[in-house]
């Protein structure tokens, strides 16, 4: 009886330890291979399962059901293999950016021009897809390769650029904004008659945004006032104002740096 004993003891052992390794001939485990991409073109990865029962099918974390995923931006990717007895598998796989033909792009150019003006940024190679500028301000638009620009202070732009590519681009270049010869002319008399010569009152500049006037008569009643950039006509409430009236005026105008000016005087309403 004892040495029965033992022979079954040694028999069910022997079961117990062949039957675990059995099995793990033949569970599912897999390897990969990785092929990072560059700035240029994209990555793959590659499974490769052993162990389990073919065929295999394969489900990436992308979507892809090949065994190879290709086309891939920098990331990680997770594949599910799974073999013909519904068995399954997890392997994952991290890209990066490896060396490549870097692409280029330059913005052009830093130029200076005066208040009021305007000038055209370029950029180069033509192949580049899409851009964006900033800051957007004073650009007729922010998505094309050649905004026009009216900057009214100096400004520097920065325009990003990509290829159809994983590494966008991007340059700067600087536009010097100078003051105009900001010379304010104001006449001292005007003939607001009809005859289309100098029927109205008014500052006149080149570098004049916009402008504020108000016009007295001598008793410091006020004749006309606009907050809109518009000139004296000459008429109060609808009525010429008789001629050789002289009148005083206030007026406050703002260039294009922003900055006000504020000017004084008289004005005669002659026919």
């Amino acid at each position: 009886m004892l040495k029965r004993y033992i022979f079954y003891s040694f028999f069910l052992s022997a079961i117990l330890l062949v039957s675990p390794a059995f099995a793990k001939n033949y569970a599912i485990t897999a390897t990969v291979t990785v092929t990072n991409p560059t700035c240029i073109t994209g990555g793959s990865i590659t499974a490769f399962p052993t162990g389990g029962s073919a065929p295999y099918t394969y489900l990436w974390s992308n979507g892809e059901t090949s065994q190879k995923d290709s086309d891939l931006a920098p990331g990680t990717y997770t594949c599910l293999i799974t073999d013909h007895t519904g068995s399954t598998y997890s392997v994952s796989a991290t890209l990066t950016i490896g060396l490549g033909d870097f692409p280029y792009m330059t913005a052009c150019c830093n130029d200076t021009i005066k208040q009021g003006t305007s000038v055209r940024l370029t950029t180069s190679p033509l192949y580049i897809n899409s851009y964006t500028w900033v800051p957007s301000t004073s650009l007729n638009c922010v998505d094309c390769p050649d905004p026009v620009a009216s900057p009214t202070v100096t400004t520097t732009y920065t325009v990003t650029g990509n290829e159809d590519s994983y590494c966008p681009v991007s340059d700067v270049l600087t536009i010097v904004v100078e003051p105009t010869d900001c010379d304010v002319y104001i006449p001292d008399a005007f003939s607001p008659n009809g005859d289309g010569l100098n029927d109205s009152f008014g500052p006149k500049g080149a570098c004049i945004k916009f402008y504020h006037i108000s016009v007295f008569n001598r008793w410091g009643s006020i004749m006309y006032s606009n907050n809109n950039s518009q000139p004296w006509n000459g008429l109060e409430a609808g009525n010429l104002i008789a001629q050789g009236d002289t009148y005083l005026y206030q007026i406050i105008t703002e260039d294009y740096l922003s900055q006000l000016h504020t000017y004084t005087g008289k004005v005669t309403i002659v026919k």
